[in-house]
């Protein structure tokens, strides 16, 4: 400062000094909230992660510890559910040719629930026929669906996750 005063021929005042620790004081604020935002949101991520890789393991176990087929299904389209944090989750079961539905698993809903849905269509419908013709899986950030005279869904996307 004395090395400024002299160069500059500025008068130092109180008023700077206090002026001069304010502005240092919310520089460093703000930099500390930057970077702790940034570790906040590490953080979260390695949360996400670990709870993903809980699920895998738990999916993993219940393939291999579970001898009833039916039962692994169902588990492996509950962990997905809540892998991905979705209300409801689906697994459609092909025949041996690979033209129909064989089983439809469902996750998040009621029984009374899947109960109204009645039987799934055997070659699918809307959502369900294109994806056993491109034999992909499914993963939809937006799907609109509404309902048909046989209280199934037809559904359409609108973006891909």
């Amino acid at each position: 400062m004395y090395l400024r005063t002299l160069l500059f021929h500025e008068q130092l005042t109180w008023q700077g000094d206090v002026f001069a620790v304010l502005m240092i004081a919310l520089g460093a604020t703000l930099f500390s909230s930057w970077v702790f935002g940034i570790i906040n949101n590490r953080e979260i991520e390695i949360r996400q992660r670990t709870e993903q890789l809980a699920a895998l393991h738990d999916a993993a176990l219940a393939l291999t510890t579970e001898l009833d087929l039916g039962l692994v299904l169902q588990k492996v389209v509950d962990l997905s559910r809540a892998l991905v944090n979705a209300k409801y989750g689906a697994l459609g079961v092909l025949e041996d040719n690979g033209e129909y539905i064989e089983q439809f698993i469902t996750s998040g809903i009621t029984p009374e629930q899947r109960a109204l849905l009645g039987e799934p269509p055997r070659r699918g419908s809307a959502l369900m026929s294109s994806l056993i013709v491109s034999s992909r899986a499914c993963g939809r950030s937006t799907v609109t669906c509404s309902p048909t005279p046989n209280h199934l869904t037809e559904c359409s996307v609108w973006s891909a996750r």
